[in-house]
């Protein structure tokens, strides 16, 4: 400051002594203030400033923070005061909060280009005289001052005739205020529509015009600003949403994840889960990148000791095999997955029980409350029901990775373990809960799947975007087709919205999928089973119904007393348990990815369920009849086309609805159900195409049917064995 205050008698000196050379005697010299200083980030700034010619000012630091009475000092002095930050994270910080606070100092903000160069020692250039160094033309200089500008957005005029100060608004000033306050418009190629959004520490928030003249409007009043200037702010068209519309674009980076990990938002941190493990970031994203506020956790969280362990081996053949330690933890939503993988619950829980007494049944119940290896079960039963369990950690984890791998580009497709009879709709298991558990970790548009005919909807998909990470198709219809979306599973998709033009998003920019249904898949085809991650849910959650045989209902609140994850029920200690949980979810898929291994649960309910969905009551019905142990159609080659007409007449139906195909595939089903049938058209009565083709008895070359009983001696059992321990009424 002495240096400026020096500067300043020196300059009025001049400034008086060419006065007084041309002045009259009574004429009285009025002091002049120096044009302009520039407060600089450091000495070196400053020194390089002052070769220049000007004024500089320098603080001990750049973090200091200069007092109103230090710029109302300087102010004596010059008419315009500059400051000229440095553009790293830090100066850009300090430079924009000093250029609120006083809104008359006009930042010189150094050009982005600047950190593409390194200097001597390897390090990103940023500074004052970083710049001089790569343009020491002086022209270059002054370019950047006629870009400098303050952050009032408003100008006054005194006018001597009315007596007053008239105010008008600044347009370049005012958006300039804007984007120091964190306002832009997003760059989006996708879109025609103008996306206003708020950035405030890496987190966007999309908001709306009449937002931004809000906020210029409680600005006004928080400043105490003249009545004049806020209805400016209310009619003029410089704050129309016209105007505001031509802010400045900005492009972000959005991205939250690298091929090995995946990044969880915190408004005080941010965690990157591994293979190896959960590391704690303080801060938000590094590198530059943005996160929107829909993403952002808002719960306090400390990483907790790990609450399972997987451990992976291979049989003698080969093929995986999982088991899983359930360490101690307090996760509600950890403990309503190990329910939910308890297909064998009934044989544990009821069967077990019918001769025993209630309050030993009680006590066992509570003990074992969330056991998925619970004591009554045998090795094989609890083997099946912990990868069950691992599958859908496996899944979570899965899809809370937003990377997308074309070798990994699968839907998830969650689906009840209960065999029912045909068109019997089980649900209530509890498999939407989880599906609508993401919403709080990505942005998530939801689908209803009830409609058979979603996919003829051209603006499916008006609500996805680029940003979208997740697609929920919940609640499945029977018959809605899951193979129209395998395009979009596998590759990028076409996003059709209303009154917009249509854009494509690429694969890796795409969002995942997810299927909730309460019916099988309509194929268990190569193609299918290639884009499903499958994940089986028991039927420990149910509802009892006059057409089950259910004791009681089971609803996820009777379990814990309170709904999970909700604001109301939930303590922040809750939350905690439960993002671990997910983090910990994503840990374990990460590690089983970098294997190349893909977890699917256990299948042989669900593939029941499949061939009894193929055959349909009426062929099953029929099928039983016709090649029964007591007819004349085992072991013997019969006319495919006779067996059909026979169906064909029994069931009542046009061959349109059942043609010959669907026959065969029902056929097929019933073979692998049929417990004395072993195989239909054995491999050696086959041709070189693979076909049973025999002459008929007038001579005519046809299509055979040849099924082959077991040589196992059946008792009642096969054919009316008790209800099976998962709950579902065997085939």
């Amino acid at each position: 400051m002495a240096e400026l205050r020096a500067a300043y008698r020196k300059f009025n000196a001049d400034e008086e002594a060419e006065f007084r050379r041309t002045a009259k005697e009574d004429e009285v010299y009025k002091e002049k203030k120096l044009p302009e200083a520039f407060i600089c980030s450091g000495e070196r700034d400053s020194m390089c400033l002052r070769s220049l010619g000007y004024h500089p000012l320098w603080f001990n630091s750049e973090t200091y923070r200069v007092t109103a009475e230090e710029i109302k000092e300087i102010y004596k002095y010059v008419e315009r005061l500059y400051n000229i930050p440095d553009i790293d994270s830090t100066g850009i910080r300090k430079g924009r909060e000093l250029a609120l606070r006083f809104l008359d100092i006009h930042t010189v903000w150094l050009p982005s280009w600047l950190t593409g160069y390194r200097d001597q020692r390897g390090k990103h250039r940023k500074d004052f005289r970083d710049f001089v160094e790569l343009r020491p033309d002086y022209r270059d200089f002054q370019n950047l001052l006629q870009l400098a500008m303050p952050a009032r957005f408003w100008d006054s005029q005194w006018s001597e005739r009315s007596k007053k100060t008239t105010y008008s608004i600044n347009t370049a000033h005012l958006h300039y205020f804007l984007t120091l306050n964190g306002f832009y418009t997003l760059h989006d190629d996708n879109s025609d529509t103008v996306r206003y959004i708020h950035i405030r520490d890496s987190i966007v928030r999309q908001i709306k015009a009449k937002d931004i003249t809000s906020f210029l409007r409680q600005f006004t009043v928080d400043r105490f600003l003249p009545v004049d200037i806020r209805n400016l702010i209310l009619d003029s068209p410089r704050t129309s949403e016209s105007s505001l519309s031509l802010l400045d674009e900005i492009r972000l980076d959005f991205t939250s994840y690298t091929p090995t990990g995946q990044y969880f938002f915190f408004p005080d941190c941010c965690w990157l889960v591994t293979k190896d493990g959960i590391e704690r970031k303080e801060g938000m994203l590094p590198d530059g990148r943005s996160v929107w506020e829909s993403n952002v956790i808002p719960h306090k969280v400390k990483v907790l000791p790990p609450m399972f362990e997987v451990k992976r081996t291979q049989d003698a053949e080969g093929r995986d095999r999982f088991d899983i330690e359930v360490k101690e933890h307090k996760s509600c939503l950890f403990q309503y997955l190990i329910n939910t993988s308890r297909i064998h619950w009934r044989k544990e829980l009821e069967y077990a029980w019918e001769d025993k007494g209630a309050d030993e049944a009680d006590r066992y119940r509570t003990e074992h409350k969330f056991d998925i290896a619970g004591p009554l079960l045998s090795e094989d039963e609890i083997a099946e029901q912990k990868l069950n369990l691992v599958n859908k950690i496996y899944a979570i984890g899965y899809n809370l990775h937003r990377y997308k791998s074309p070798s990994r580009a699968w839907a998830l497709f969650a689906m009840d373990n209960k065999i029912g009879e045909e068109d019997q709709c089980n649900g209530r298991s509890g498999k939407s809960f989880l599906f609508k558990a993401f919403r709080f970790f990505m942005r998530t548009v939801s689908l209803s799947g009830r409609n058979p005919k979603l996919m003829d909807n051209p603006h499916v998909y008006d609500q996805v975007d680029q940003h979208t990470d997740f697609i929920l198709v919940d609640d499945c219809d029977r018959y809605l087709n899951t193979s129209l979306f395998y395009d979009n599973i596998t590759s990028g998709m076409t996003v059709n919205p209303k009154n917009n033009r249509s854009f494509f998003i690429e694969f890796e920019d795409s969002p995942k999928f997810g299927f909730t249904t309460n019916y099988v898949p309509r194929d268990f085809d190569a193609s299918t089973n290639a884009r499903l991650l499958y994940m089986v849910f028991s039927d420990y959650y149910h509802e009892k119904t006059p057409e089950n045989d259910y004791l009681e209902t089971r609803t996820i609140r009777d379990d814990f007393g309170r709904n999970l994850m909700t604001a109301t029920d939930y303590t922040e200690d809750d939350w905690n348990q439960d993002i671990n949980f997910f983090a910990q979810c994503l840990q374990f898929y990460l590690s089983m990815a970098d294997c190349g291994v893909k977890v699917q649960p256990p299948m042989d309910n669900i593939i029941k369920r499949k061939f009894k969905s193929d055959m349909g009551g009426n062929f099953e019905d029929w099928a039983y009849v016709y090649f029964s142990q007591e007819s004349d159609n085992l072991n013997k080659i019969v006319v495919r086309k006779e067996a059909y007409e026979s169906f064909i007449d029994f069931a009542k139906v046009p061959k349109t609805f059942w043609t010959m195909q669907r026959f065969t595939k029902a056929l097929r089903g019933f073979v692998e159900l049929c417990p004395y049938v072993a195989e239909m058209n054995p491999a050696d009565m086959l041709n070189s195409s693979g076909r049973l083709v025999r002459k008929d008895k007038d001579g005519k070359t046809q299509d055979m049917i040849y099924l082959r009983t077991t040589d196992k001696v059946l008792t009642a059992d096969d054919f009316n064995p008790k209800e099976e321990s998962d709950g579902g009424v065997p085939f």
